[in-house]
């Protein structure tokens, strides 16, 4: 990508056609048509960029573990790493920035933080098929660690 930030009218519209594409790809794999799912959930993730439109963006929450499972399911750890590590990694970097407002602010941006950790929370059993343990140790850690300073600053 040329990391020019999209339209919102074109992030949108890309936002909703991975949405749809995810439900199609699911609906395949019930239908056991597990290479055509396969393929359809390959083309929309090279045809919609990762960076311009993270996995747990706006509409999009609940896609990124349903995409992962997915990829799971059909064998492609790989590819549901990938869409896992890129979706933690993305709540992890909201929660340190929500983490570098003062408390005032902070206070105003509660909600989000805890979804951020809701939703860490949400993939993590995925992550754990797909992720060495150290890795997971890793994560926790550093989430524990966000989580006690958040509980520090809120007092």
């Amino acid at each position: 990508g040329l990391g020019i930030p999209a339209e919102p009218l074109f992030r949108s519209r890309d936002l909703t056609l991975r949405r749809t594409t995810v439900q199609l790809a699911t609906q395949l794999y019930t239908e056991g048509k597990k290479d055509k799912a396969l393929d359809v959930l390959l083309r929309i993730n090279e045809g919609i960029s990762h960076e311009l439109y993270p996995l747990n963006e706006g509409s999009y929450y609940g896609v990124a573990p349903q995409t992962a499972n997915l990829y799971l399911v059909l064998g492609k750890d790989d590819k549901a790493r990938e869409v896992l590590q890129a979706t933690c990694n993305n709540y992890m970097q909201q929660m340190r920035w929500y983490l570098s407002m003062n408390r005032r602010n902070l206070y105003k941006c509660e909600s989000n933080f805890l979804t951020c950790v809701k939703e860490i929370t949400r993939i993590a059993p995925l992550m754990e098929e797909c992720f060495a343990k150290t890795e997971i140790d890793e994560i926790k850690a550093e989430l524990e660690s966000m989580c006690n300073e958040y509980d520090i600053l809120m007092q």
